[in-house]
């Protein structure tokens, strides 16, 4: 039956429609994982505001710890996490929090 098809055997468009209607979501970050929180009433919007700065003040500590590893897909999905939150934090007329300008 369809209960024992393999994810993987799927399509794509399947698999986004069986995670879609199971509730089940993906991100790359933690502030990503509080939009997706935010967007579904779990926390309010200062909790976002408060995962976004503590995720950007995580990321310059990794950086200065670790000059040798490179974060750069780190810093790009952080950095596009941070550009979706304050787009959420605007609507809610809060100041946006700043992503990692320069890596």
């Amino acid at each position: 039956g369809s209960e024992s098809t393999l994810l993987s055997s799927l399509k794509k468009s399947e698999r986004n429609a069986f995670w879609k209607e199971n509730n089940i979501v993906f991100f790359d970050t933690y502030i990503g994982a509080a939009i997706e929180a935010l967007e579904s009433k779990l926390i309010p919007v200062r909790g976002l505001y408060r995962v976004a700065k503590r995720g950007v003040e995580e990321m310059e500590t990794l950086l200065e710890d670790y000059p040798a590893f490179n974060f750069e897909e780190a810093v790009k999905h952080l950095n596009k996490d941070i550009d979706r939150a304050n787009e959420k934090l605007a609507e809610h007329g809060m100041d946006p929090v700043d992503g990692i300008l320069a890596y």
